[in-house]
């Protein structure tokens, strides 16, 4: 076992949204293209493609783990840990050694990909970018304040940048509700969703609450900020920047 790392995603998945598992694996194929690392395998905590096949079958020494996830919460911390067996953020097995790398939703590019994708909206609705307000849609959740931590964080750094008139963030699972917020948001906005995959909660929750708002017109949404094809070039400089730090 030697070369290049291996880099393995790791998403949430969905048994019931195919396209979840389809669209890691194909994120997947396009960082191998990049030959960056000497394997790159996609697995999903839910649905296919299943867990039990993360690590079989791989042959170099080290081998990354980026959680394809929005933050550091229960999902990518405990219950990933436990499913894959690791120690904490590294773990030494079999002659290996494995690293868990940060959610990719916590790295600081999500920002220029999210900011871009409502500036581009707002401007092909004939709106100047200064003059638009972004809401983020996340999950949220009432027992780990993870989610909302990292939705929260986000918004406040796309304030500081001052290329929005405004930046609001809108939850599923906790306070402020999405079903709330969206009756107080005025023209122009766009809404994106803080989620890495094109599961339940993107592709029909967030456009049902958007419907039932009356607002399917109005405030235009953009889909789970994760199918973004820019993504490809993130995944490969967030697990990229560590290739060069884990030690045989």
């Amino acid at each position: 076992m030697s070369g290049a790392p291996a880099l393995v995603l790791v998403g949430h998945g969905s048994s019931s949204h195919a396209a979840a598992g389809r669209q890691i694996v194909e994120q997947a194929r396009q960082v191998a293209r990049r030959g960056n690392f000497g394997q790159v395998r996609a697995v999903t905590l839910h649905g296919r493609p299943g867990l039990a096949d993360a690590l079989s079958g791989l042959f170099t020494s080290r081998v990354l783990i980026l959680p394809m996830m929005m933050c550091d919460g229960e999902t990518a911390g405990h219950r990933l840990r436990q499913a894959l067996q690791l120690d904490g953020m590294e773990t030494r097995r079999d002659g290996r050694v494995l690293r868990l790398l940060a959610p990719i939703g916590l790295h600081a590019g999500l920002d220029d990909i999210i900011e871009r994708r409502i500036a581009d909206r707002l401007r092909a609705g004939g709106h100047a970018a200064s003059n638009g307000t972004g809401l983020l849609v996340g999950h949220g959740s009432s027992r780990d304040p993870a989610s909302r931590e990292a939705a929260e964080g986000l918004a406040e750094r796309l304030r500081r940048r001052g290329r929005l008139a405004g930046v609001r963030t809108a939850f599923l699972s906790q306070p402020p509700f999405l079903a709330d917020v969206l009756p107080t948001m005025s023209a122009p906005s766009v809404a994106i969703g803080l989620f890495m995959a094109p599961a339940w909660h993107a592709v029909n929750d967030v456009p049902r609450a958007i419907a039932a708002a009356g607002l399917p017109n109005r405030l235009p949404y953009l889909g789970p900020v994760g199918a973004d094809s820019a993504m490809v070039d993130l995944i490969v400089e967030a697990a990229g920047d560590q290739a060069l730090t884990v030690a045989a």
